[in-house]
């Protein structure tokens, strides 16, 4: 236990040999609310991510679903990657349409029907359906 308090303590700068019991145990305690607090931030990350990640999904599946006139049950997520595009088009621009010009976080996304696999590009508000399907 001395030990990785040793590694500790270089870490944050506070050299244990001169430490009296009592800061000892003060200093135990701090490193463990740190380390508390830092697992929680990234719990509240990922669940945030999970979210986007969900919410991206089913607005894939709606927009297609509507787009071939299917349930979004009968659609099947094959793959989900995240992905940052240049602009408002999400990686899919269509001839003639003006998009925003700033950076758009989402996801690409394959997704199956029985008419084939559809790419489609979604963020948590908006989702493009790129190209003809494939086999």
């Amino acid at each position: 236990m001395l030990m990785h308090i040793r590694k500790i303590s270089r870490v944050i700068g506070v050299s244990v040999i001169h430490l009296s019991r009592v800061r000892m145990n003060k200093l135990i305690a701090q490193c463990a609310i740190a380390l508390i607090l830092v697992v929680a931030n990234s719990n509240a990350q990922d669940n945030g991510a999970n979210d986007r990640a969900k919410a991206a999904t089913d607005l894939a599946r709606a927009t297609l679903a509507k787009e071939l006139k299917i349930a979004p049950r009968a659609i099947d997520v094959v793959s989900i990657t995240p992905q940052t595009w240049a602009n408002g088009s999400l990686g899919c621009p269509k001839p003639g349409m003006f998009y925003t010009q700033m950076v758009s976080s989402g996801y690409a996304l394959i997704l199956n029907t029985a008419r084939g696999n559809y790419r489609v590009h979604a963020t948590s508000y908006s989702a493009v359906i790129c190209g003809a399907p494939t086999p």
